[in-house]
């Protein structure tokens, strides 16, 4: 259902009625078959650390199967928590791709339209527009507006200048490393190669969207090396490419 029927249907009042009587029944008919899990993480941790203490001195089947049970209640948990977490997440970063789509289609109308005006009234095929380069987006024109991702608006003729950029930068980072495992270990680097994909898509998205002084979990050569190619397209060409290197079958879960 949509937006707008959802809002041609039903009105607020109607729906905002309907959820208070869910909550109230909710309230009044509780299941008698819900266990009481801790809300706090702090008080379902220290639980779970009480009843491994006390299984070292008394090691029942009882307590064995509810340590099981908290346990596997923490990871469902906490993997809600990361679910959710990457929801908003990606939320963020589609919403940030809408707009940098609208600043760079306003920065090629205005080259578009400022070629058109210099023609006067010569007839102008519609090939011949496609094909323009005085209204190609460059890098330079992206830059100025802003854009992080460039290299999703940039055609395959412009790519080399960012690439070389690129490798000018990882060039200079290895010069300065005299440890050859540590080079080896930064130049190898692929998060589909040790994480399952949930992990590498977590890893790509810290790299990508944190800044430098928040990147303390990594070695400063290693962030240096990887967040501009990291930055350098679009997350999902990114993913792809990542993916096609991996030495190893990328690992669902």
């Amino acid at each position: 259902m949509t937006k707008q029927r959802l809002e041609r249907e039903f009105t607020s009042k109607e729906m905002e009625s309907w959820a208070q009587e869910v909550r109230r029944a909710m309230k009044e008919e509780p299941d008698e078959n819900e266990e009481a899990f801790p809300n706090d993480a702090d008080e379902l941790r220290h639980y779970i650390l009480t009843l491994e203490e006390n299984i070292k001195d008394k090691p029942t089947a009882h307590l064995r199967e509810e340590l099981r049970t908290y346990k596997a209640y923490q990871t469902g948990w906490y993997k809600g928590v990361c679910f959710t977490y990457e929801y908003f997440i990606d939320l963020k970063e589609k919403e940030r791709v809408r707009e940098e789509d609208k600043i760079a289609n306003k920065i090629y109308d205005k080259k578009l339209f400022a070629y058109l005006e210099d023609q006067e009234k010569r007839m102008i095929s519609k090939k011949e527009l496609l094909n323009l380069k005085e209204n190609k987006l460059t890098r330079k024109d992206l830059d100025k507006a802003g854009i992080k991702n460039t290299g999703r608006y940039l055609v395959d003729g412009e790519l080399d200048e960012p690439e070389n950029d690129i490798l000018r930068i990882q060039q200079s980072v290895l010069a300065r490393i005299a440890d050859e495992e540590q080079k080896k270990y930064i130049v190898n680097y692929n998060p589909y190669e040790l994480f399952n994909v949930g992990g590498a898509s977590e890893t790509i998205k810290a790299i990508r969207n944190n800044p430098y002084e928040e990147l303390t979990d990594w070695n400063e050569d290693f962030i240096d090396y990887w967040k501009p190619y990291y930055l350098s397209m679009g997350i999902n060409k990114l993913k792809r490419i990542l993916k096609s290197r991996s030495k190893y079958p990328v690992k669902k879960k």
